[in-house]
């Protein structure tokens, strides 16, 4: 498995890498305070194309997630994410979708925990609610963090057409 940048894995385990976090958090500062993408990654010493670092400013894992050690506190993620939506959408790049675009509604069942309660959650245009992902989940084993990572996948789909 392929950490993000700024984490390694030790044993199964996720760890900040102290020298890439400090440079994650370079990022969003100066992300926050009006540099571009590219040239906030240049100024943190951060080498890697625009889309990753487009990637790495929306990645919600940096906040913490009960696998990944919190990096970035949830209010700088919130203002890097506010940051990035305000300049789409001053850049034009933020799509409409037009009433006669037709919708794909997922309906999704994951289960949640040992109990096997179940969620369902409804999921427009491919996006997944990170509000009904348990971030309270710490879990140290590697088989059972795989188990935990494919039960979060092993899912029932419906797929209505709708309009």
């Amino acid at each position: 498995m392929m950490a993000p940048y700024g984490y390694r894995i030790e044993n199964g385990i996720a760890v900040a890498d102290e020298e890439k976090a400090a440079k994650i958090k370079e990022l969003f500062r100066h992300y926050i305070l009006g540099m571009s993408l590219k040239d906030a990654a240049d100024k943190a010493g951060i080498r890697h194309c625009h889309a990753t670092v487009s990637r790495i400013i929306s990645n919600r894992k940096y906040t913490g997630d009960g696998y990944y050690p919190q990096i970035i506190d949830v209010d700088t993620f919130n203002r890097a994410s506010e940051e990035k939506l305000k300049r789409a959408q001053r850049l034009g790049r933020i799509k409409e979708s037009s009433k006669n675009e037709k919708t794909r509604v997922m309906k999704f069942r994951f289960r949640m925990n040992e109990s096997k309660e179940f969620n369902s959650n409804t999921i427009h245009s491919n996006t997944i609610n990170s509000d009904s992902i348990n971030s309270n989940i710490s879990i140290t084993d590697s088989f059972k963090q795989a188990e935990y990572i494919y039960s979060q996948i092993e899912c029932e789909v419906e797929i209505d057409e709708c309009c």
